[in-house]
């Protein structure tokens, strides 16, 4: 026999002898259990059905905030296989339903969905999920000064000026009305009192009438006017 023949044989010999001693698992030992090695080459089966094959070992799956089971992603019951944004991949959640998560692909299994969560539909926040963008402008309603605006996605401009006014509500601004335009300017007026002589004073608004209404609930005690220069003092 030439040492190459030789060779061969001697690692033929030892493949075989790792295959019949090395038994189910990925070394020595028991597999398949929680905590125990995983079973099977290359070591990817554990018995139970609440146990996975994790990184080599067979872990505890299928429980809320755990990583879901098997191929076929099994989770306890009223859990679901979910892979939420920024999050590990795969793991079980009580999502899908009106109030919690969406589940995979933004599903739910009841409401439908609206921000990466379930709501009921008709709801507001399911208004306000709709299929054509708006970019609404809010304003004070007391005193129609602008306050921002809000990208919104409804069916509707009906539907968008109150999805735009429940953004605002909920960015903290106090009592906002949508307006039709999201056009807005820098309107200058004359601010003028006994005392303190005539001022240049801006506000920002959706239209001059906006402004100079907001200008005067502003400023009561003073005299507005519209312009944006003082006039000149008598000598």
């Amino acid at each position: 026999m030439t040492p190459m023949q030789k060779n061969l044989s001697q690692s033929l010999l030892i493949l075989v002898l790792c295959v019949l001693g090395c038994g189910g698992g990925s070394g020595s030992g028991p597999c398949g259990g929680a905590g125990q090695q995983c079973c099977d080459w290359p070591a990817t089966s554990c018995s139970g059905a609440s146990v996975s094959c994790q990184s080599g070992t067979c872990r505890s799956c299928g429980t809320e905030g755990g990583p879901c089971c098997g191929l076929n992603h099994d989770c306890n019951s009223n859990l679901f296989c979910n892979a939420p944004p920024g999050g590990p991949a795969f793991v079980c959640q009580a999502c899908g339903h009106i109030g919690q998560a969406t589940c995979v692909n933004n599903s739910c299994v009841t409401g439908v969905a609206s921000g990466g969560r379930c709501v009921a539909p008709g709801s507001a926040e399911a208004m306000c999920n709709g299929s054509m963008p708006f970019t609404i402008g809010l304003r004070s309603r007391r005193d129609h000064c602008r306050y921002q605006e809000y990208a919104v996605r409804a069916n509707s401009p009906e539907d968008a000026r109150v999805c735009a006014e429940r953004a605002g509500r909920l960015g903290g601004w106090a009592d906002p009305e949508a307006v039709d335009t999201s056009a807005w300017d820098e309107y200058p007026f004359t601010s003028t009192s006994s005392l303190t002589g005539c001022d240049i004073v801006h506000f920002s608004a959706y239209s001059v009438e906006d402004a100079e209404f907001c200008a005067r609930l502003r400023f009561p005690d003073r005299t507005i006017a519209r312009g944006s220069a003082c006039p000149t003092p008598s000598p």
